[in-house]
């Protein structure tokens, strides 16, 4: 009895291994290291065509009745991006990094777009989005925004204006 009940613990103590890093949240400074890497319009346009979401990664920042229809929105990007080909490439010197978590959101502070709080009622609860900004000088406090990145699962994972997928029309 005594080696089942060792067996199991150790399974469950990798099943919440497991839960816990596919729900870790990472730092703005963790951010910065990893964006740092996209200092030009060619870099993060490739890094966003191979970051939009899969119907799963969806599923993890809205409410499952909306995750389909955030998924068809990406899917629509996809195509633009293939067409951003002609995109005059530039370089940047550094990076800056904004977050906010759906509780501020709920509680109206930080900094973000204002469509966020209209898309706040079809998100999942405990989620950070980063905005990303490439800068053209260092410390910059404005510079081209990336609207908004999510980690999920060792992967960051690109959400465009979440809003926009659900404006009507």
């Amino acid at each position: 009895m005594l080696p089942q009940i060792k067996k199991l613990t150790l399974i469950f103590i990798a099943v919440l291994l497991s839960v816990n890093s596919m729900h870790a949240q990472k730092t703005a400074e963790e951010a910065k290291t990893y964006f740092s890497s996209y200092k030009s319009t060619n870099t993060i346009m490739e890094l966003i065509s191979t970051s939009l979401p899969t119907l799963e990664e969806c599923k993890f920042v809205f409410k499952e009745e909306f995750a389909q229809t955030y998924l068809d929105y990406a899917n629509d990007m996809k195509g633009q991006l293939a067409n951003s080909g002609n995109i005059k490439n530039e370089d940047f010197v550094d990076i800056g990094i904004e977050t906010f978590t759906i509780q501020d959101l709920k509680d109206f502070k930080g900094n973000y777009a204002g469509g966020m709080t209209s898309v706040l009622p079809k998100l999942n609860d405990g989620l950070t989005f980063f905005k990303v900004e490439q800068l053209r000088t260092v410390g910059a406090e404005r510079g081209i925004s990336y609207n908004y990145w999510v980690y999920i699962r060792e992967r960051w994972v690109f959400f465009p204006k979440p809003w926009r997928a659900f404006k009507e029309n």
